[in-house]
């Protein structure tokens, strides 16, 4: 009996190693850490480390001109000076979190870099409204440069942006035109009693001074306004009109260069402040007014491109006669006054935000900066 105990005890302890040498046989080998590289300049330890990529969200369609010639070019620029120890993932407006809360997005670090577009969040960055006041600017390119200026010039500005981000650029939309469906705008008197749409506040008011009935809706309502016949026309962009295929229904379009949307370029502030010193000043140096006038001038020259197209597609163009212009600004320039008054009422130095916009404005103009002539009648 005994010895068939010790034969038994003999076999479990032989089954409970033959069990463990399976069990550590069967387990994941360990992975090897990636490689680290050494960045001079970082906060922290100052131990080697890797940039983890970022993730910049786009405001605009990946095959928009903005995306194709402006922002993709600038990541990849950014990526290519910093010798890849910076990687910037693009995803598509949306893909991350809705475009109206991307700033938030950035600022909780959900996402840590993108193109948001103010106008999707009316009243929260009221000094910015400044571009959709009636010609601030005759040009993307020189309102994109004014609205970076005026970031830089005026601490109640930068003061709007959570604590959260730093931001990086400014860019405001192309200029805002008069398209119509079937009765062109070739005098004042023709917006009169005119359904028309935009998707800009600002647009809303000086559309009402000349006697519109106005709507303000997103542009993806643009569409089936004018199909249905629920607006006669749009106070829009030549690009959002495209995008938003109205410009397959709207066929006349009247050039007045009249106001903008605004967008911010930020970044999270504590992944920024993170960078090595190297990169934080690389990524400075290639953004700021070099961002906005590479912006603003490729919404410039791709509204060219759009009005080329528009009339392959048997668009006409239209420019008001001077002394229509005239009665034009007469009856909406008092809109400017409006805005200080609303803004000064906040505690916002407007007067003051208002007045060098203009004056740089007309400063960059007289340096020759870029303002494009459209084709019309």
């Amino acid at each position: 009996m005994k010895k068939f105990l010790l034969i038994l005890l003999a076999i479990v302890l032989v089954a409970g190693l033959v069990l463990s040498g399976c069990t550590k046989s069967t387990q994941a080998p360990e992975i090897e850490s990636a490689p680290t590289r050494s960045v001079e300049g970082g906060k922290g330890s100052g131990l080697p480390y890797m940039l983890p990529p970022l993730v910049y969200q786009g405001g605009h369609e990946r095959s928009h001109f903005l995306t194709e010639e402006v922002i993709l070019p600038y990541m990849k620029g950014l990526e290519d000076k910093s010798g890849w120890r910076l990687k910037i993932i693009y995803y598509d407006r949306d893909a991350t979190v809705k475009n109206a809360e991307l700033m938030d997005g950035i600022a909780s670090n959900a996402v840590q870099m993108g193109t948001c577009v103010l106008a999707l969040e009316p009243g929260r960055y009221p000094l910015t409204e400044v571009v959709s006041l009636p010609f601030i600017a005759p040009s993307s390119t020189i309102a994109s440069l004014v609205a970076w200026h005026l970031y830089e010039k005026f601490p109640e500005w930068q003061a709007q942006f959570p604590d959260e981000v730093t931001v990086l650029s400014h860019f405001v939309s192309g200029p805002f035109q008069i398209h119509t469906v079937d009765k062109p705008v070739k005098k004042v008197a023709d917006l009169e009693g005119m359904k028309m749409m935009t998707p800009n506040a600002w647009g809303v008011k000086i559309l009402e001074k000349v006697g519109a009935i106005p709507q303000h809706v997103p542009m993806s309502d643009v569409y089936e306004g004018m199909a249905k016949g629920m607006a006669e026309g749009v106070l829009c962009s030549l690009d959002s009109l495209k995008l938003a295929e109205a410009a397959e229904i709207a066929k006349h379009h009247t050039i007045i260069n009249l106001n903008y949307d605004m967008f911010a370029v930020p970044i999270n502030r504590g992944v920024f402040e993170d960078m090595p010193a190297d990169i934080h000043q690389m990524v400075v140096d290639g953004s700021g007014a070099k961002l906005a006038e590479a912006a603003g001038k490729a919404l410039d020259e791709g509204a060219l491109i759009d009005s080329e197209w528009m009339i392959e597609q048997g668009a006409t163009f239209y420019t008001l006669p001077e002394a229509e212009m005239a009665k034009f600004v007469e009856l909406i320039l008092p809109i400017r006054e409006d805005w200080v008054a609303e803004m000064e009422a906040k505690g916002l130095p407007a007067r003051a935000v208002l007045e060098e916009a203009l004056r740089y404005s007309n400063e960059l103009v007289a340096q020759g900066k870029f303002v494009p002539e459209y084709p019309a009648e």
